[in-house]
C-alpha cells in the first residue's frame, strides 16, 4: 500500500443563475445545496481544503478551494498520450510507468481523464441540485421533465481554475458557460459578465456585476447601516432577526434609506402598525429613546447606485401611507362594536366543510381548554374561559377579513381596548404560536392552553373526516400544528396524557362526523412520527431515536427524558462499552434461544468470574429499578456500566458452552438477564458502533 499522492489542487466553482428564489427560505436552500455537494465530494472520493457558499435572490453557488484527488482515485487509461498534444503550461507532469517509452509522459488526472473528470463534476452538481426537491420544483419552457428546479434557470457556470468544465452535456437545458447574471438594477445593455477564473469569484461579480453573493457579508452591511440610520434620527431599533434575514435575502446589493409615514396613524394600536410596517412590508420601524414608536422607518433598496433617491423614498412612503389608510378605515369601522359583539358573527364563518362554523369551534375550544386547565392545575379558570370565548372573535372583524395575516394581533389589540385582562389579551394572540417548527412559543400558561386546544381540535377534526396530508403536500398545516403541540408539551414540561386530550376532543364532536375507523390510532401514529422527526431535525441521530421504544404519544415526557439521558451519556465512551458487551451477549443468546429460561440457579455457579457477575447483576438490578421508577435514566445507564468489567472477565475466564447441560443453560440465563437489564432504556440493536 503506497502513500496517497495528490494529482492536483485546484479551485472549483459552481454557480446556478435563476429567476427570483423564495427569499424566506434562501438560507435553507444554500445550506442544503452545500451539504449535498459536500456529500457528493466524499462519495466520489474528492478532497477539499475549504468550501465557501454563496446565495442571493438570483444565484446559488459553491466555491471549493483545494479541490483534489489522489492517484488511487481512478486508474489511468491504457493508451499513450504525447505530451506535445497538450499545452505544457496547462497540465503538470505526473508519475511514470515502466511500460511507457521515454519520450512519452503520463499527464495528470485532468489531462489523462479530462472528460471523465468533467463528467463526474457535472453529475455531482446535478445530484446536488436534484436533492433540493423538498423545496418544491417547477417546470418552465417546453415543460420538459428534466427542466425542473425551484425557479427557472438562466445560467450555469462550472469552472476548474481557468478551465470551463463542459463535456457537451446541458444542465436544465442550459449550456455550461462562463456567463453569470449582473444585478438587474444596474442599468446596462449586457445582462451578464464573463468569469475568467474560479479564483476571481466573487470579486469580479462584485466589481463588474454589482452583486454581493456572500449572504453573511450582505447581512452585516444591512445591520451596520440600520444602526447608523437609527442613530441619525436619535432613535433605536428593535431588530427582528427573522425580518433581517428576509431583508438580506431580498437584495443583491443592499442600500438602506430612511422614510416616514403620516403621524396621525400613530393614534391606533402600535402592534398593528408594527405588524404592517415590519412583517408585511419588511421595513424596520424606529423608536425614540423612551421606546415609543415613531413615524420613521428604514427600508432596504436593491441598487448599486442611488440615482433617484427622492423618488424611491416617495414611492415607499406612498405605499405605506395607502396601506395604513385602509387599516385606519377598517379600524374605525370595527370599533363601533366590542370584541365580544363579534362572537355571534362567527356563526357565518365556515370552519371546514362538514365541521360546522367558527362559533361551534369556539364552544369546543372552551370545553377542551377547561379540561386541559384541570390537568395542568391552573387556578385562573375564569381567565381561561374568557380567553377561549374571545379567541376567534377577531375573525369576524373587517380588519382580519381584508388582512388575514393580522388575526390574533387584532384580537389582542381590540381586547386591550375593551379593558380585558392582559393575560386574556395576550393569550388571544399566542393561540397561533408556534406558527412553524422554530417559531416562538406562547409565554403565558393560558396561551399554552389555548394553543394546544385550538390545534388538537383541528387535528382531530381533519383526521376524523379522513383528511390527512399526502406526501410532501400539507395544505392544512397538520404537520406544523402537530410540531406546535409537541413543542409546547416538551419545552414547557407539561406531563399530562396527550392521548386523553385527543380522545376528549373526539367525544366533543358529533359522532356521525367521524366515519373513518381507527382515526385516533392514526393521530397517535402521526404524532409519534412527527415527534421523531422533530428530534432528528434538532440534531439527534435517527438510529438513537428509534432505539427508544415509544408505544404511544402518551409517553411523551418519558421519551424526552430518555433522549436527553442517552445524548448526555453518549458524550463519553461508556455508551460504546455497553453497546459492545450487549452485542457480544446477544450473539450467544440469539444462537441458543431454545435454552434460555428466566430462572438462574445460584447453586450451579462455579467460577469466580461467574459468581462475581451474578452478584454484581443483582446489585445493579436493584438500583436500576429504583432509579427507573424515579425516571432518573442517566443515572440508570451509569449504574448499568458497572456490569462492563464483570462481563468482560466472565467472557475471558469462563467457558459458557460447558459440557454440562445445566451449567451451560444457567450461564446463558445469566447473560439473558443482563441483556434484558441493558435493554431497559435503549434497544442496542438499533444502534451502530
Amino acid at each position: 500500500m503506497h502513500d496517497k499522492k495528490i494529482l492536483f489542487k485546484k479551485t472549483l466553482l459552481i454557480e446556478i443563475g435563476t429567476e427570483d428564489l423564495p427569499y424566506r427560505i434562501l438560507w435553507l436552500i444554500l445550506k442544503k445545496f452545500s451539504n449535498n455537494f459536500l456529500d457528493q465530494l466524499k462519495k466520489n472520493r474528492f478532497d477539499s481544503d475549504k468550501i465557501y457558499s454563496y446565495v442571493s435572490l438570483r444565484r446559488l453557488a459553491v466555491k471549493i478551494i483545494g479541490f483534489s484527488s489522489s492517484i488511487e482515485h481512478c486508474k489511468p487509461e491504457k493508451r499513450l498520450i504525447k505530451t506535445r498534444d497538450f499545452p505544457q503550461n496547462n497540465f503538470s507532469k505526473c508519475y511514470k510507468k515502466k511500460c511507457f517509452e521515454e519520450n512519452y509522459d503520463c499527464l495528470d488526472e485532468i489531462s489523462f481523464h479530462r472528460k471523465t473528470l468533467y463528467s463526474k463534476i457535472i453529475r455531482m452538481v446535478i445530484f446536488s441540485l436534484r436533492n433540493l426537491s423538498s423545496f418544491g420544483f417547477m417546470k418552465w419552457g417546453d415543460g420538459n421533465v428534466k427542466n425542473q428546479f425551484i425557479r427557472p434557470v438562466h445560467s450555469v457556470v462550472i469552472l476548474l481554475d481557468k478551465f470551463l468544465v463542459n463535456d457537451g452535456n446541458r444542465i436544465f437545458g442550459i449550456n455550461i458557460s462562463r456567463k453569470t447574471l449582473k444585478n438587474r438594477s444596474y442599468f446596462s445593455e449586457e445582462k451578464y459578465i464573463l468569469l475568467d477564473s474560479a479564483d476571481q469569484y466573487p470579486y469580479s461579480l462584485q466589481k463588474f456585476g454589482h452583486v454581493i453573493p456572500d449572504y453573511k457579508v450582505r447581512k452585516s452591511i444591512i445591520r451596520k447601516k440600520i444602526n447608523i440610520l437609527a442613530k441619525s434620527s436619535n432613535g433605536t431599533v428593535k431588530l427582528d432577526y427573522g425580518i433581517l434575514d428576509q431583508m438580506t435575502s431580498m437584495v443583491e446589493w443592499p442600500n438602506l434609506l430612511k422614510a416616514s409615514f403620516k403621524k396621525r396613524f400613530l393614534s391606533f394600536p402600535k402592534d398593528i402598525i408594527v405588524h404592517i410596517v415590519q412583517t408585511v412590508h419588511k421595513y424596520i420601524p424606529i423608536y425614540d429613546k423612551k421606546g415609543q414608536l415613531t413615524s420613521e422607518f428604514i427600508f432596504v433598496y436593491d441598487a448599486p447606485f442611488l440615482r433617484r433617491k427622492n423618488k424611491v423614498i416617495h414611492d415607499n412612503q406612498k405605499v405605506i401611507n395607502s396601506r395604513l389608510e385602509d387599516i385606519l378605515f377598517f379600524f374605525q369601522k370595527d370599533r363601533i362594536y366590542s370584541l365580544f359583539d363579534f362572537l355571534s358573527m362567527t356563526k357565518r364563518i365556515l370552519f371546514y366543510k362538514k365541521l360546522g362554523n367558527m362559533y361551534e369551534k369556539t364552544k369546543r375550544i372552551i370545553i377542551l381548554s377547561k379540561y386541559i386547565s384541570e390537568k395542568i392545575g391552573i387556578t385562573q379558570k375564569k381567565l381561561v374561559f374568557r380567553a377561549s370565548l374571545l379567541s376567534k372573535c377577531d375573525l369576524a372583524t373587517s380588519m382580519v377579513n381584508c388582512f388575514s395575516d393580522t388575526q390574533g394581533i387584532v384580537g389582542m389589540c381590540y381586547a386591550k381596548l375593551d379593558m380585558e385582562n392582559d393575560e386574556v389579551s395576550i393569550a388571544i394572540r399566542e393561540q397561533y404560536y408556534p406558527r412553524y417548527s422554530r417559531d416562538r412559543l406562547p409565554i403565558s400558561k393560558i396561551g399554552d392552553i389555548l394553543s394546544i386546544s385550538d390545534k388538537i381540535d383541528s387535528l382531530v377534526a381533519m383526521f376524523g373526516i379522513g383528511i390527512e396530508y399526502q406526501g410532501k403536500k400539507d395544505p392544512l398545516f397538520l404537520r406544523r400544528m402537530s410540531i406546535g403541540i409537541l413543542r409546547i408539551m416538551i419545552e414547557k414540561k407539561y406531563d399530562f396524557n396527550l392521548l386523553e386530550i385527543i380522545e376528549k376532543s373526539s367525544k366533543i364532536y358529533s359522532s356521525f362526523l367521524f366515519r373513518k375507523r381507527d382515526f385516533l390510532k392514526n393521530i397517535d401514529n402521526f404524532l409519534m412520527r412527527r415527534l421523531k422527526y422533530w428530534y432528528f431535525q434538532n440534531g439527534c441521530p435517527m438510529n438513537l431515536i428509534n432505539s427508544i421504544q415509544l408505544s404511544s404519544i402518551k409517553d411523551l415526557q418519558d421519551f424526552n427524558l430518555k433522549i436527553k439521558a442517552i445524548l448526555l451519556f453518549q458524550s463519553n465512551e461508556k455508551l460504546q462499552n455497553l453497546f459492545r458487551i450487549n452485542k457480544r451477549i446477544s450473539k450467544i443468546v440469539n444462537k441458543n434461544t431454545n435454552q434460555v429460561h428466566d430462572d438462574i440457579d445460584h447453586q450451579l455457579l462455579q467460577s469466580t468470574q461467574e459468581i462475581e457477575l451474578f452478584q454484581t447483576f443483582l446489585s445493579v438490578k436493584r438500583e436500576v429499578y429504583s432509579l427507573f421508577s424515579r425516571k432518573m435514566y442517566f443515572e440508570c445507564m451509569l449504574k448499568m456500566h458497572d456490569l462492563v468489567i464483570p462481563v468482560d472477565h466472565f467472557f475471558k475466564h469462563t467457558i459458557i458452552m460447558d459440557k454440562n447441560h445445566n451449567i451451560r443453560q444457567n450461564r446463558i440465563n445469566i447473560l439473558k438477564s443482563v441483556q434484558s437489564l441493558l435493554s431497559k432504556i435503549i434497544d442496542f440493536s438499533c444502534l451502530k458502533k
